[in-house]
């Protein structure tokens, strides 16, 4: 094989391994870009916190974050514009809460009672437990 036969197997081989890499990188950004699309057009919640209860600021950080996450995922619309509620933490009963959301729009899709409990440090909302339920119910694990 003649050098300069090496030389153009050596450039085409070079080339292939750079068109290669570039392919692999614009398929990763175009992958990225959906998701930080959706990232930006996304406006956070306003929540007024009303607690009944003088939970600690941190908990009651857990509370608003998974009482949150529930009302996004179940109760408030999905759109651009930004969502209210009112989150009302009504009553404490060892490691269970009660919360109500927009407690004063009695008619409102987003008016209800949501259950937390405290599961390692971590207050968690229980969506199999609901406005049937009483928070001594709830705390003793009868609702049904």
């Amino acid at each position: 094989m003649t050098l300069n036969k090496k030389i153009s197997l050596g450039v085409i081989i070079l080339l292939l391994i750079v068109a290669g890499i570039s392919v692999y990188f614009k398929y990763q950004k175009k992958d990225a870009a959906p998701e930080q699309t959706i990232k930006s057009s996304y406006k956070p919640n306003k929540i007024d916190v009303v607690d009944k209860t003088n939970l600690p600021a941190g908990e009651k950080d857990q509370v608003t974050k998974a009482v949150d996450d529930f009302m996004n995922q179940y109760k408030l619309p999905h759109s651009e514009t930004q969502n209210a509620y009112v989150l009302q933490i009504e009553k404490r009963l060892n490691d269970a809460l009660e919360v109500k959301t927009d407690p004063d729009k009695a008619k409102s899709d987003t008016n209800t009672t949501i259950y937390l409990r405290k599961t390692n440090n971590q207050w968690e909302v229980d969506k199999t437990a609901g406005p049937w339920c009483t928070l001594e119910e709830f705390e003793q694990n009868n609702c049904n």
